[in-house]
């Protein structure tokens, strides 16, 4: 199973698990909200207008009180109290429940029988014929009947719950709407109802309306809805792009590097990685190519040895087949040389023949030190001496071909724990490859700096100003038997490379056609101080 299924799904799946828990709990929190915010608002709207009630009531006990010490009907008693303080005014029987005197609408007969015994200060709410009266109670002076003062509740006062609530209101009792405030028009879904519930005095229920305005708490509800669906929303996205770079940046770089791991165990060293893995994953890449290209270089390594070990098994075969009849003939040669006198033509060809002799011995000398090199003792050594010592062997080689030469020395000290005649043949062979990239004079840079660094090394550089190296050929001229001038063996930068590795350094070629070429040696520093 690939390995974000395995890892990175159950992750995703459980990130969008918890998004939805989230986005479905904000969306009850709202709705729980709004609906309790609209419960709260309800309950003020049913305390207001309990109390207005209450608030009526409270005056119309006092309004009864002052009638119940006034003689003679209720008119009288109005007439000399004042009747626009009521819209309606009664004596009432208690034992029978009958009206003795009325003013105004007559309440209903079975409310006037349940009449409380003594004055109360809740509601007290009577039905009278089309209507519905809040009347207000006290014992006359006979001690026998009760005293009511009323008043409408009609439209008048719905009007006036409307003012205090700035909501509509609708009173009903029974079945029978007894006052609203509505227009034609009914409410619409900006509107929630709250009902407050009340009894007659027999017990008919009385209900009345009020009509709450939702608008602002709708407005908030969508609002917070929206926002809660947006929120989950994004957080899906978020969790949708990061199960993506996940897969991306995580799984996939790991695939890679496992497919570019197959690739290199198939013999593919040249495969790579792009090294912009995240975090950890990208110094795995990191080492890994890094081990590819370790590999690559190991692998070089090998078959170059190879090709030296086979070349060795030739050269030793030529040497032992060549040298002893070469010294032969280079002695009889020089025996030869001796019976002419020196200038006479014979003299010269015995001469031409020594000169060619020394030079394939030369030769068969260099193939030697390259199959097989020297194994020379290392000592401490100075490098701005054995620096010196090169440029003056080869003063004479840059005079003739009108080579000016630098020699930049370090001041702090440059030893190495070193073959000197080793470091000689390099530098010597560097120098003089310089001086004949440039036949037509030039400029000669040697010097010497110390680095700094892990480990410290001392390095070496001979720059010139000469032909250059072709692009294409500047990473073959280090193999053996390569060479970019004609008739030469191409051994010389051969074996300089192999001197400097046998001594834990490095050697790099720079070069720009017709610009110049630049060689750096780095060397491991001896006792830094």
């Amino acid at each position: 199973m690939k390995l974000h299924i395995r890892l990175v799904l159950p992750l995703f799946a459980v990130a969008v698990a918890v998004v939805l828990t989230g986005t479905l709990g904000a969306l009850w929190l709202v709705n729980r909200t709004f609906s309790g915010a609209l419960a709260q608002q309800g309950l003020q709207f049913d305390r207001i207008s309990r109390n207005a009630l209450a608030e009526q009531s409270r005056d119309l006990n006092d309004a009864a009180q002052v009638l119940a010490f006034i003689d003679g009907p209720i008119g009288n008693r109005l007439n000399a109290w004042g009747k626009s303080k009521v819209d309606a005014a009664a004596i009432v029987d208690r034992r029978i429940g009958r009206v003795r005197s009325v003013f105004g609408p007559a309440p209903d007969a079975a409310d006037l029988k349940h009449l409380p015994p003594t004055v109360t200060t809740a509601p007290l709410l009577l039905r009278t014929k089309g209507g519905l009266l809040l009347a207000g109670l006290s014992p006359d002076r006979n001690g026998r009947d009760a005293v009511i003062a009323c008043r409408k509740l009609g439209g008048e006062f719905a009007e006036k719950l409307k003012d205090i609530l700035q909501a509509d209101v609708v009173l009903t009792s029974g079945n029978e709407e007894i006052a609203s405030t509505l227009k034609a028009i009914p409410p619409g879904p900006e509107t929630r109802p709250v009902l407050s519930r009340f009894v007659t005095a027999s017990g008919e229920p009385v209900t009345l309306v009020m009509h709450l305005p939702a608008e602002g708490a709708l407005s908030a509800r969508r609002t917070g809805l929206r926002l809660a669906v947006a929120g989950g929303t994004a957080l899906l996205i978020l969790a949708l792009g990061f199960y993506w770079w996940t897969v991306t940046r995580v799984t996939r770089p790991i695939r890679d590097l496992t497919r570019a791991a197959d690739r290199i165990g198939s013999g593919d060293l040249d495969s790579r990685l792009p090294a912009d893995a995240p975090a950890e994953l990208g110094a795995l890449v990191r080492r890994f190519n890094a081990m590819a290209v370790s590999l690559k270089e190991t692998r070089e390594k090998l078959i170059h040895s190879a090709k030296l070990s086979s070349v060795g098994q030739l050269v030793a075969g030529i040497s032992h087949e060549l040298n002893n009849p070469l010294l032969g003939l280079l002695g009889h040669a020089e025996n030869l040389a001796g019976e002419y006198e020196e200038g006479t033509p014979a003299r010269e060809k015995v001469e031409t023949v020594i000169r060619e002799a020394r030079r394939m011995s030369r030769t068969l000398a260099s193939l030697r030190d390259f199959t097989r090199p020297s194994g020379k003792e290392r000592i401490a050594t100075d490098l701005n001496l054995v620096l010196n010592e090169v440029v003056g062997l080869a003063r004479h080689e840059m005079e003739k071909a009108g080579v000016k030469c630098d020699l930049l020395l370090e001041k702090n000290g440059t030893t190495v724990n070193a073959s000197p005649d080793q470091i000689r043949q390099v530098i010597l062979n560097l120098v003089l490859n310089s001086v004949q990239a440039m036949p037509n004079g030039g400029k000669l840079k040697v010097s010497t700096a110390r680095k700094e660094g892990d480990p410290p090394t001392f390095s070496i550089l001979v720059e010139d100003t000469g032909t250059g190296i072709p692009p294409e050929m500047q990473d073959r001229v280090v193999e053996p038997f390569f060479s970019t001038r004609p008739g030469r063996m191409g051994l010389g930068l051969a074996i300089c490379r192999e001197i400097v590795s046998e001594h834990g350094g490095s050697l790099r070629i720079e070069s720009r056609p017709g610009e110049g070429t630049r060689v750096t040696i780095d060397l491991p520093m001896e006792n830094p101080s």
